[in-house]
């Protein structure tokens, strides 16, 4: 009787587990495991090596959270707040960062390949080998941003501010700079070929 009873309960058994895995496993994917209460506050959280593709984190509290090696890949990170977030070697491809707070950020070889922090303020982030090729930074805050051997190809850097920024060896191959300010800049061995630089400020900038 106890052996028919197990047997009976076997696929009900199975289905329970199988739903469950599906609770975890989203399209093949582990569902992020967030702290209580993030997002949106998710200040200060470990959520390195955490897949968050596609995620909608705008207004998010990420200030000083750990998101060494995660993926954002084309989330929306509008107006979120990632000051002194740790984003070393973080993929954020495409990811929206219209109006971010990246204010002294760690950046080091992150990838924002066609990323858009447009209007972000990026003031003092350390961009040090990270790859921004076409993304769009119009009107973003660089300055004392260190992007040291970052490769900017075909960005658009318009009307941007880069105050006292360190870029040097960068690689600006087809970036548009037009109206963007490099007071005090560095640029040396920094590569702006087929660049646009209509009204750049570059008063005071180290050009070689």
């Amino acid at each position: 009787m106890i052996i028919q009873a197990v047997v009976k309960r076997a696929p009900l058994l199975l289905l329970l587990s199988l739903s469950l895995i599906g609770c975890v496993v989203s399209q093949g994917k582990p569902v992020p495991k967030f702290p209580a209460g993030c997002p949106p506050e998710c200040a200060g959280a470990d959520l390195s090596q955490t897949d968050m593709t596609g995620l909608d984190l705008e207004h998010a509290r990420l200030r000083e959270a750990n998101l060494q090696g995660a993926n954002l890949t084309n989330a929306n990170l509008s107006r979120a707040d990632l000051r002194n977030a740790n984003l070393e070697g973080a993929i954020l491809k495409g990811a929206n960062l219209d109006r971010a707070d990246l204010r002294e950020a760690n950046l080091k070889a992150a990838d924002l390949t066609e990323s858009w922090p447009q209007r972000a303020n990026i003031q003092s982030a350390d961009l040090t080998g990270a790859i921004l090729n076409e993304a769009s930074l119009t009107n973003s805050d660089l300055s004392e941003a260190r992007l040291i051997s970052a490769k900017l190809i075909d960005a658009d850097l318009s009307q941007a501010t880069l105050d006292g920024a360190d870029l040097s060896n960068a690689d600006l191959t087809g970036a548009d700079l037009n109206g963007s300010s490099l007071r005090n800049a560095n640029l040396a061995g920094a590569i702006y070929r087929e660049s646009a630089l209509q009204g750049v400020d570059t008063r005071g900038a180290t050009l070689k």
